[in-house]
């Protein structure tokens, strides 16, 4: 449980498993601001296999557990976003550093751009391509420990690929892909994917070029991939360094809500609480875009009818409004719900120091959380 093992691939897509836990520097922790696709993740699930807690737990907080993604619980609208990726991957397999690319995810807020990402990253990690994700937390990424810790990974690969191969048995998957026409003379890296949300790069896409070419400098192949919001700037319409993987919106037509409910309905009718195709066509007539003003209310309704706490009764605005004037009654918590509420809306954490300062003996988070 304390060592961090990943799954790396070689140069003839064999599967290792390397221990990258003594990379990280003690001093300067790399793994503050970020986190690995362990290979402890990586084992697929079955929809009987997914415990309910981790089902609700998923539209709660998408993430808390790699279990859904293992599960296949995130619904792709569109599986050309798997085979874009792939391509970058690919290219990086083949020729190397020189290939190193930004691939975004072009997408409105609560669209779900993060679980799309979520759910690439972890498809790539299963296929050998390595995953370093940036933490949901704001700071400001720096293209030089993570190029010295890629680096220090890269070492500790070698060895473990050659100790496999002397000890004449590969440690992974004997049925991972073979080779595919790769540039044998040149020394073989296997590509990472580091992953960023939107609050990581937002209208700083010129940094995040510079963020690239520093790790493309070093000799590190990676593709990067970001979730943006649907405004994009100038330098993503450099295609030679910006590769679209997918747009999403929140406009959705009745047969995908349809496709929708019949994915959701695999893990459902495990749990005893599956809904009819009328249901699901009901729901969608009731809740789709046209009720607000360029957002949709959808997916929020969903998570919340899914979890058994809103019963489609009145509007998920009444609900929603009616349970924060039951549950927050002092006043002093409805502003400080307000204020989070408000940086949510462009996706950024409320530091603590800055909640209202309570009168009484305990502090705003713990009335907070006593509310929650």
């Amino acid at each position: 449980e304390d060592r961090r093992v990943v799954r790396v691939r070689d140069v003839h897509g064999t599967f290792h498993r390397v221990d990258v836990t003594e990379a990280d520097e003690p001093e300067r922790p790399l793994l503050e601001h970020y986190s690995l696709v362990e290979e402890r993740d990586l084992a697929a699930l079955l929809p009987e296999e997914l415990a309910e807690d981790d089902f609700v737990a998923f539209f709660q907080n998408p993430e808390t557990s790699w279990r859904p993604y293992a599960a296949g619980l995130p619904w792709i609208r569109d599986s050309q976003c798997r085979k874009k990726l792939s391509s970058c991957l690919k290219k990086l397999d083949t020729i190397g550093a020189e290939e190193s690319c930004i691939a975004y995810i072009s997408s409105e807020s609560g669209a779900g751009g993060t679980t799309l990402a979520r759910m690439l990253a972890w498809e790539c990690a299963r296929e050998g391509y390595p995953v370093l994700m940036a933490r949901a937390v704001p700071f400001i990424p720096n293209a030089l420990p993570v190029a010295n810790f890629l680096n220090r990974i890269r070492h500790q690969i070698d060895d473990q690929t050659t100790h496999d191969k002397e000890s004449g048995g590969e440690q992974g998957d004997s049925q991972a892909p073979g080779g595919d026409g790769r540039d044998v003379s040149r020394r073989y890296e296997t590509p990472w994917l580091i992953v960023f949300d939107s609050l990581h790069w937002q209208y700083r896409d010129s940094e995040l070029v510079r963020f690239l070419n520093e790790l493309e400098k070093s000799g590190r192949p990676v593709c990067v991939l970001v979730v943006t919001g649907s405004v994009l700037g100038l330098s993503f319409f450099n295609t030679s360094t910006f590769k679209s993987v997918a747009e999403l919106n929140h406009a959705l037509d009745g047969s995908e809500a349809r496709q929708l409910g019949r994915h959701l309905n695999r893990f459902l009718r495990v749990y005893g609480k599956e809904r009819q195709d009328w249901q699901w066509d009901q729901f969608y007539q009731d809740h789709n875009v046209r009720y607000l003003e360029g957002t949709s209310a959808f997916w929020v309704t969903l998570s919340f009818w899914i979890q058994g706490q809103y019963d489609l009764s009145e509007s998920i605005q009444q609900w929603m409004y009616r349970s924060f004037k039951a549950n927050a009654r002092e006043q002093i918590v409805q502003n400080a719900i307000l204020e989070i509420a408000a940086l949510s809306s462009e996706r950024l954490p409320l530091p603590e120091a800055l909640l209202p300062v309570a009168a009484g003996q305990w502090p705003v988070s713990h009335l907070l959380e006593d509310a929650k």
